[in-house]
């Protein structure tokens, strides 16, 4: 008995999921800028800036069906990116998603790890002694051509790095999926 329970629970769960989904691809219709968005994720290869009022009108429908605000950024990036993904592969702006199949699509996630070498400028200042010169000129051209000769104390005021070189040992420490979850749209 308690099998046929959940199993219905989860066929409601189901069915519920579905209403919802169409409500917001419908609703997604009214935004222009879907295809653009996957555009600029396909040439980024990650998260996109900008496209913030895009993002920001598809968490206000997930609202309106009961979804919550997520406040972590790539939590609200696997939404928009699943919900375009989905939006334009089942039809996008043309699309009545109040009838007909609409394919629930799976995206792969790499998280990737590798060694590699950065330059860093580091902007110091540093302090010395000079002795044995007589004038402010010669203490002054010792310490400019020579440096490393004098200073006995530094510290770092600031750091611009430069390239990345000698990138090694890439691996992909984990894969993942990115999929429709319930609570999305207010479901549990």
């Amino acid at each position: 008995m308690k099998k046929l329970i959940k199993k219905i629970l989860r066929e409601q769960v189901e069915n519920d999921s579905m209403r919802r989904i169409r409500i917001v691809l419908n609703s997604m219709k009214s935004h222009k800028g879907w295809e653009e968005f996957l555009q600029q994720v396909k040439s980024y290869k990650k998260d996109p800036p900008g496209m913030w009022e895009l993002r920001e009108s598809l968490f206000s429908i997930l609202k309106l069906v009961g979804g919550s605000q997520d406040n972590v950024q790539s939590d609200r990036f696997e939404k928009t990116y699943w919900f375009a993904t989905v939006f334009m592969g089942n039809g996008g702006y043309d699309r009545n998603f109040k009838e007909g199949e609409i394919k629930l699509i799976e995206l792969p996630t790499y998280d990737m790890e590798a060694n590699y070498t950065e330059e860093v400028y580091e902007f110091r200042t540093g302090w010395g002694t000079i002795v044995g010169v007589d004038t402010d000129e010669e203490a002054i051209e010792l310490f400019q051509n020579n440096p490393e000769d004098y200073i006995e104390d530094s510290e770092t005021g600031d750091s611009d790095y430069g390239d990345i070189y000698d990138v090694e040992d890439v691996i992909i420490q984990n894969t993942g999926i990115i999929k429709f979850l319930p609570h999305w749209v207010g479901l549990r």
